[in-house]
């Protein structure tokens, strides 16, 4: 993997950083609401997909090679 960076919704981040730095009670506000049904646009749900989209594109990558 020699690409290390990877582009993500900065929306999404910001939120999980604004959580992890504030009260420990917006992290786990996060944390349950990640069922898709409970909240379809919860923004952990949203880095955990973007972040194995890429590590799954690196994979084709590399055994394309």
């Amino acid at each position: 993997m020699a690409d290390e960076r990877i582009e993500v919704d900065a929306k999404a981040l910001r939120e999980v950083l604004v959580a992890l730095n504030g009260p420990g009670h917006y992290i786990r506000e996060l944390q349950v609401t990640r069922n898709p049904v409970i909240c379809p646009d919860n923004p952990i749900n949203k880095l955990t997909d973007e972040f194995n989209a890429w590590v799954e594109r690196q994979a084709n990558t590399e055994e394309s090679k």
